[in-house]
């Protein structure tokens, strides 16, 4: 905030500081996201596997293992691109680009009310809150303010050791400015960790998973040759139970 005062038109937020905070916080969040989604996916793994294994037939248990760890790398990569996108679009706080603080500014002066006498007065004394909309206090790039640093940090050094009454280090729009990106920041982690519990994780991996079985065996055209009896075995137990009983009565006259 200090580096970019003094640039900054008469009643415009620093919109400039206001993003560069914010990405300093929202960038921190990248790892821990990635690190949550792995750690649900391997968790998932683990107790899908024990499930499939101490529930399933043993004919079945080969095939349905094959399926679940497919399909779970296939949605943790369709997880991680649903994040990262949503990363990608919290890092531009885009809905705070006409944030006016509240007392910054004292109110404008009203405008003419004899435009009869007047009629060019409206085009030439257009209130100064009207021109706020029009243009972007944002225009200088990060990069522009960080090669600058050094000599805006200099010359607001310089000036308040001057004691000429120049503006303090820290003015009450700058605890504004500060108070709202903890504000903003702690709102979009609500937003953030909501966003990726409920629609990427929670949707990704256990949306319909009672039905997912069945989805497995209604999709492969295949799946019945995993787990199909060949024709002699199924034909040999058939069988079985009538050479049991004659084995039975050969023993039993004997």
């Amino acid at each position: 905030m200090q580096e970019s005062r003094g640039r900054e038109l008469r009643g415009m937020v620093q919109f400039e500081p206001f993003v560069i905070l914010c990405r300093k916080v929202i960038k921190k969040w990248s790892l821990p996201t990635t690190n949550h989604i792995t750690k649900v996916c391997g968790l998932v793994e683990t107790i899908s596997s024990r499930v499939i294994v101490k529930e399933c037939d043993k004919i079945l248990v080969d095939y349905f293992l094959e399926r679940m760890v497919e399909y779970i790398n296939q949605q943790h990569g369709k997880i991680d691109l649903d994040a990262s996108e949503i990363f990608d679009d919290e890092l531009t706080p885009l809905t705070c680009q006409e944030f006016i603080l509240p007392g910054v500014v004292s109110d404008p002066p009203p405008p003419p009310t004899n435009p009869k006498n007047e009629p060019y007065v409206e085009e030439e004394c257009v209130p100064p809150h009207e021109s706020e909309y029009e243009y972007d206090p944002a225009e200088g790039t990060s990069e522009d303010l960080e090669r600058n640093s050094g000599t805006d940090s200099d010359s607001s050094s310089g000036s308040e050791d001057d004691g000429r009454g120049s503006r303090p280090a820290d003015t009450a729009e700058d605890k504004r400015i500060r108070s709202f990106v903890r504000e903003y920041c702690r709102a979009a982690a609500t937003r953030y960790v909501d966003a990726i519990c409920l629609y990427v994780v929670e949707r990704r991996l256990f949306k319909n998973c009672d039905v997912r079985f069945t989805d497995w065996f209604m999709k492969d055209n295949a799946v019945l040759a995993h787990v199909r009896e060949p024709a002699h075995i199924s034909s040999l137990r058939k069988s079985l139970p009538i050479k049991i009983k004659e084995t039975q009565l050969c023993l039993g006259h004997s």
